[in-house]
């Protein structure tokens, strides 16, 4: 069977098909894809702007569309479908706060690389 093939019989899901949403929710972000997608584009258009020695536009690029994109999604989306899943399920359990917060300082080293 290849890789994040799924079989359905008798509507019950084969075991392949845990395993490989199991495998996607490992390499996902704990947002949903568009969120993700644009706090990337903001963090490189931030990193630029310092790079240009431009901080308070530089962080304000960093921070603000990143603070109201995730204030719409929690106040417009279905995120409950998603947190009731067997991926949401995963990312709840597996995305701790220090990881979280080790993301952060990963982003701020970047950010302070750029500046300087």
């Amino acid at each position: 069977m290849l890789r994040g093939e799924f079989v359905v019989a008798a509507g019950a899901k084969h075991e392949s098909y845990e395993r490989a949403d199991m495998a996607r929710a490992h390499s996902l972000p704990s947002s949903p894809p568009i969120e993700a997608h644009h706090r990337l584009g903001m963090a490189m258009l931030a990193a630029w702007l310092l790079w240009q020695h431009r901080l308070v536009l530089g962080l304000a690029t960093g921070f603000i569309p990143s603070a109201v994109v995730t204030i719409l999604l929690t106040q417009f989306a279905d995120l409950d479908r998603i947190k009731r899943s067997t991926l949401g399920r995963y990312v709840a359990v597996r995305i701790t706060h220090a990881m979280v917060a080790t993301r952060l300082a990963g982003l701020v080293i970047f950010w302070v690389g750029a500046q300087h």
